[in-house]
């Protein structure tokens, strides 16, 4: 476990894991920002109160909650992970898995992927401002809305369930 009373800048040429193998850990929490930068980062239970910023080349997993901006970047691999983020989010990589937590609504201003595609899926409403997407796209919510303003899928479907509305363009 750490616990960090203000910001946290932490980089490896080898690989970030935290708690990994621990049954229902203590939170780790980052009082203020996190930047991380790793070839693998595999999160379980951090909670940061500023803003976050993970860059993984090939992997990036576990929960997260944050209450700023969120920035996710696995640029040469894939995003795994459970998100809370107060704060507007960003999600680049070649294939995107995120669920939402917490029943927190999910806000992203941009969301990529290279090659495959993504998957998202909100406990509460979930926003997507633009998405650029190689491959098919999900997107769901099983407590609210479900907004897209805009999303370019190169090819497959982009398939979109609401519990409330769902508001494309």
């Amino acid at each position: 476990r750490f616990a960090v009373g203000g910001d946290a800048d932490i980089s490896a040429v080898g690989n970030v894991l935290v708690n990994q193998g621990v049954q229902n850990p203590v939170a780790n929490t980052v009082a203020g920002n996190l930047d991380m930068a790793a070839p693998e980062i595999a999160l379980q239970r951090t909670v940061v109160t500023g803003n976050a910023d993970l860059n993984a080349v090939t992997s990036l997993t576990g929960q997260v909650e944050v209450g700023g901006t969120t920035a996710l970047d696995a640029d040469g691999g894939s995003i795994d992970l459970n998100l809370a983020s107060t704060g507007l989010a960003t999600a680049s990589a070649n294939d995107i898995i995120i669920r939402g937590i917490n029943n927190n609504p999910l806000t992203f201003a941009q969301l990529t992927t290279d090659f495959g595609g993504a998957i998202i899926n909100g406990s509460g409403t979930v926003t997507i401002q633009n998405a650029t997407l190689a491959n098919a796209g999900e997107v769901r919510s099983s407590v609210g809305n479900v907004i897209i303003n805009q999303a370019t899928v190169t090819t497959g479907n982009l398939f979109v369930e609401a519990d409330n509305d769902a508001r494309l363009g």
